[in-house]
């Protein structure tokens, strides 16, 4: 799975944090999942910090990943 902000939409291989609806407050579950889920992805962004900090050629690495053969190239 990919952990996501809220900006992706849910799908089987993306979680994003649940968003708060318009007539009400999320559940003490839903809370829960998106703390725990803030975490990770904090976790993972300083992660990427420090990976760019120690591969310079990290920094402006864009890759646009459509098809398996992308993927290879990528990886």
């Amino acid at each position: 799975w990919v952990w996501a902000d809220s900006a992706y939409p849910l799908e089987p291989w993306c979680i994003p944090p649940f968003k708060k609806p318009h007539n009400g407050r999320l559940t003490r579950n839903q809370r829960t999942f998106n703390y725990h889920l803030s975490k990770i992805r904090v976790c993972v962004e300083h992660t990427f910090a420090v990976l760019k900090g120690q591969f310079q050629s990290l920094r402006e690495l864009r890759i646009n990943i459509q098809t398996e053969k992308d993927l290879q190239i990528a990886v």
